[in-house]
């Protein structure tokens, strides 16, 4: 598979992002059913019967790729042998704590696995991470989650209040002429803040900003949710208003599949821009031979986004024509591809 066809790969968020909610669905019941079953059965047991399952499904998918000899080599016999022992250890101590700790408890403890990926990877892999931009990510993707949070609550409130009022055919309460404006004048204000909110987030990069706005967005749609229902309710038509609220929570829920969606490639530290693409760029500027160890970080265009690439130079070249040669690949990669910042790391070819 060539690099472009990787990268374009790679840049499905949206259908990785799908896997991904599946994948909990599956892990969470898998949990809830371990956390039923421990009470009765041995953690041995329990981890026994996980790999098994395991390792049938890696049967499958070894004998569907073809040969199970060549699925099974490595040249890493000891690292792969360390890796599923500590696999089994992380598993069976996993079901173990399920014996005794509540599992809302085991699960918000487990929540921490991608920080601690991150900061692992800085010294096993070689990946460069200032303390600042850490910090930022992080608390950006927090705040993105903590707001992903509350919508899904207001959401979840919404539903349960609308169907319990088509079920009890209970009408919207009418308001004041002073409560319709109090209502007005907040809908105008969230209109103003979440504009302002998500340009300057765009401005600025900051997932955290963009997702609050978001969040004041869908305080916009509940508030004209509840004008156009009492609008209606005043003519006699009472369920309209909790129509319109399951509308509005299907929206809600848009809204932080979105907020989901930008700030999940941050934490992951996905590729912004496909390697090939910054490849075929570099490899365009005279007097490159070669690009690779080719990094990305950042979002969208309307993030912040950072590359970092090697290219090689003729050897016989001195320091001042190779630097020159990196300084054209770093505006060449700017000016392409919107980038905040390049570093070019130049090697004799």
């Amino acid at each position: 598979m060539s690099d472009l066809a990787a990268g374009a790969r790679q840049d499905n968020v949206g259908r990785g992002i799908f896997f991904a909610l599946v994948a909990i669905l599956i892990f969470s019941s898998q949990d809830a059913m371990s956390k039923f079953l421990v009470q009765s059965v041995s953690p041995f047991q329990m981890t026994m019967m996980r790999f098994w399952a395991f390792g049938a499904f890696s049967l499958f998918l070894a004998l569907r790729k073809g040969s199970l000899t060549a699925a099974l080599r490595t040249r890493q016999p000891l690292w792969q042998v360390l890796r599923g022992l500590l696999l089994i250890t992380d598993i069976w101590m996993y079901v173990l704590s399920l014996r005794t700790v509540p599992l809302a408890a085991v699960q918000s403890i487990t929540l921490v696995y991608p920080l601690l990926v991150t900061l692992f990877a800085i010294p096993l892999l070689g990946e460069k991470v200032g303390v600042f931009r850490l910090v930022a990510v992080t608390v950006g993707f927090l705040g993105a989650l903590i707001i992903v949070g509350f919508m899904s609550i207001t959401c979840f409130e919404l539903v349960r209040d609308a169907v319990g009022r088509l079920a009890a055919t209970r009408p919207a309460p009418l308001l004041t002429d002073l409560q319709l404006a109090v209502l007005l004048a907040t809908l105008a204000i969230n209109v103003a803040v979440a504009w302002y909110e998500n340009r300057r987030g765009r401005e600025l990069g900051s997932d955290l900003l963009i997702a609050d706005a978001a969040h004041t967005r869908a305080d916009v749609f509940i508030t004209v949710g509840v004008l156009v229902g009492l609008l209606f309710s005043r003519n006699g038509l009472w369920w309209v208003d909790p129509a319109l609220a399951i509308v509005i929570a299907v929206f809600i829920v848009r809204i932080a599949y979105r907020i989901f969606q930008r700030a999940v490639p941050v934490l992951v530290d996905a590729s912004a821009i496909p390697t090939g693409t910054i490849r075929t760029l570099a490899e365009s500027v005279a007097g490159v031979r070669g690009a690779y160890s080719i990094r990305s970080r950042g979002g969208d265009e309307s993030s912040i986004r950072y590359a970092e690439v090697t290219i090689a130079v003729d050897g016989s070249a001195n320091v001042a024509a190779a630097h020159a040669i990196a300084d054209q690949v770093e505006e060449r990669l700017k000016q392409d591809l919107k980038l905040a910042e390049v570093t070019v790391h130049v090697e004799p070819w």
